[in-house]
């Protein structure tokens, strides 16, 4: 029968964030767009969350998991402070469940299904994010396209769902959907691609009349000092 390995003692590296005011340290991670690795032994180069989930039996309770689910329950987190700490608002669960419908971390696979409304992270791996989606679904359309024209019984079936074909393609076309909001600025500011079509520009534009007229950045404003003043208070 082979022996089965020890997992723990695990030592995991410090991932460090350098600021103005100082420096964050995360001890230990599992946060999606922040996770901490092992340092060394037989687990070196893994990830917190990747211990989970082949692991999970070894490493969380029943209870533990029924809460969390697959995510690491502890998060370990150090500040180094130059100075003044600037305000930190950090909303807690049952407050962003209660008025933000918070659904937690949301893997990349379930983002083309609708998993939520709202999805924040990081610029960089939003941005990969978008272009890999959009990408794939462009060249998805192109071989659908090549399979509809090979042959006459290819053809025939393409004319009888000419429409919903015409109904995919506009579904899958970044230009039917124009630009996106540029969030957390003092004014509405809509961000296009730089290779945008008319039609791309024209649904931005149309798509920043109800922005500007809903005064989204004032709701937004308005929104985060209440989440501040709730905090104080607190």
């Amino acid at each position: 029968m082979e022996e089965t390995k020890k997992l723990y003692p695990i030592k995991f590296c410090t991932i460090q964030d350098e600021y103005n005011w100082g420096h964050e340290e995360f001890k230990l991670a599992d946060l999606g767009y922040k996770d901490s690795l092992v340092r060394e032994g037989w687990l070196a180069g893994n990830s917190i969350g990747e211990l989970m989930d082949t692991y999970i039996d070894r490493i969380s309770g029943d209870n533990t998991y029924e809460y969390y689910g697959r995510q690491f329950p502890v998060c370990i987190r150090q500040l180094s402070i130059n100075g003044d700490l600037p305000l930190q608002v950090h909303p807690g669960d049952e407050i962003a469940a209660q008025r933000y419908d918070f659904l937690g971390n949301v893997e990349a696979r379930d983002v083309p299904k609708g998993a939520c409304d709202v999805i924040v992270t990081d610029g960089f791996t939003g941005n990969v994010i978008l272009k890999l989606t959009e990408g794939l679904a462009w060249n998805i359309l192109q071989v659908i396209k090549k399979k509809f024209t090979e042959g006459v019984k290819a053809k025939l079936g393409a004319a009888l769902l000419i429409d919903k074909l015409g109904s995919l393609k506009q579904e899958f076309d970044y230009s039917s959907y124009g630009g996106a909001p540029i969030l957390g600025v003092k004014g509405p500011i809509l961000k296009m691609h730089g290779s945008s079509s008319a039609n791309a520009v024209k649904n931005t534009i149309l798509k920043g009349i109800p922005y500007v007229e809903g005064n989204v950045v004032g709701t937004i404003q308005n929104s985060v000092l209440e989440i501040e003043e709730i905090t104080l208070n607190e």
